[in-house]
């Protein structure tokens, strides 16, 4: 895995290493990142759902005449 090199800030570190109940810093930053991506995919997925209809008209039946 390459090496990167970043300033962090100390007391967010600390906070998200509680949270996330792990005690080190490679530990939190590697699962914060992996939440930010999950989250996304999340988000995508549920974008793509909430797009579905879920009621789509019967062929030659417009709606409200059923």
């Amino acid at each position: 895995m390459p090496m990167t090199s970043v300033n962090v800030d100390a007391d967010l570190l600390a906070a998200a290493k509680r949270a996330l109940g792990v005690t080190t810093n490679r530990e939190a930053i590697n699962l914060a990142l992996h939440d930010a991506a999950w989250t996304e995919r999340v988000v995508d997925a549920i974008e793509g759902l909430a797009g579905i209809d879920l009621e789509p008209e019967a062929e030659g039946v417009a709606a409200g005449d059923a």
